[in-house]
C-alpha cells in the first residue's frame, strides 16, 4: 500500500483506511488544475487505484446515483494500479 501511495503526489498521500473499514476513497484538488481521485482497498482480490482528470472533466459528472468518486471508480478506467491484493484462503468443506 505505501509503494502504491509514493507513487502519487504528496497531497494524496494522507489517505488511509478507517479502522473497521476495507475501502477508502477521495478525491484531491490539485493546485496545477487536475484532480486525483484515489481509492485504497484490503479486500481480497482486489488493487488500489487512482485517476487523474482535470477539474473541468471532474465537474463535468453528475451521476444519477450516488457521488462523482463513486462512479468513476465504477466505470472510468484507472490510471494507476496497485498491486493485487492476496485472495481470500479458502474454507476447508465440512462434506
Amino acid at each position: 500500500m505505501k509503494q502504491f501511495l509514493s507513487q502519487l503526489p504528496t497531497e494524496c498521500q494522507s489517505l488511509t483506511i478507517e479502522p473497521r473499514h476495507k475501502v477508502a476513497i477521495d478525491h484531491f484538488l490539485m493546485v496545477d488544475g487536475t484532480v486525483w481521485v484515489v481509492l485504497l482497498t484490503t479486500m481480497p482480490g482486489d488493487c488500489p487505484k487512482a485517476w487523474h482528470m482535470t477539474k473541468r472533466e471532474y465537474w463535468s459528472i453528475q451521476p444519477k446515483h450516488g457521488t462523482r468518486d463513486r462512479y468513476i471508480r465504477e466505470n472510468m478506467t484507472p490510471t494507476l494500479t496497485g498491486t493485487m491484493n492476496p485472495p481470500k484462503p479458502q474454507q476447508p468443506s465440512l462434506f
